[in-house]
């Protein structure tokens, strides 16, 4: 891992922070969100990734706690992504 961040973007490290932070672990949030500083990622890109991080968190935590059914999910996903393609 530690030698292959050269090739790896800002983005990967953001992406890499968000979950970082969802798993809680104080080590790869500060190995993270430094090589992604190192990298140029600006304040405005941590709280972005800090939001979406929580967001994502948060919807998951809530359908979970709902017993929402997969299959219903799978499918109005399905709908909501056949309805954007139309109106692109």
């Amino acid at each position: 891992m530690l030698l292959n961040i050269v090739s790896q973007s800002k983005y990967d490290k953001l992406m890499s922070l968000a979950v970082a932070a969802n798993l809680k672990c104080p080590y790869c949030e500060l190995f993270h969100k430094n090589v992604a500083h190192m990298m140029g990622a600006s304040e405005e890109e941590f709280a972005e990734t800090a939001f979406m991080a929580s967001f994502t968190s948060r919807w998951s935590a809530m359908i979970h706690a709902q017993h929402y059914d997969y299959e219903t999910f799978a499918k109005e996903l399905q709908q909501v992504g056949e309805y954007l393609t139309k109106k692109a």
